[in-house]
């Protein structure tokens, strides 16, 4: 969506890179199956720390659940 689109914008990622921080962030493993090498470059390059708190605050409001992530 557009908050994800926003966000990665702001740290030179795709969307998806995006996403795939959240939920490492959360202590959560996503479910991935990447068509290419090089998203499943994408996908191994992003860690846990990508996103600063007030994106993950950002992200988790724009999904509708803010107690996602601890302030």
């Amino acid at each position: 969506g557009p908050v994800a689109k926003d966000i990665a914008k702001r740290y030179n990622v795709t969307p998806q890179q995006v996403i795939f921080a959240f939920v490492l962030s959360l202590g959560a493993t996503p479910m991935v199956g990447s068509a290419t090498a090089q998203h499943l470059k994408q996908d191994m390059d992003v860690t846990s720390d990508l996103l600063a708190l007030e994106d993950r605050i950002r992200f988790a409001e724009a999904l509708g659940k803010p107690d996602l992530v601890e302030r």
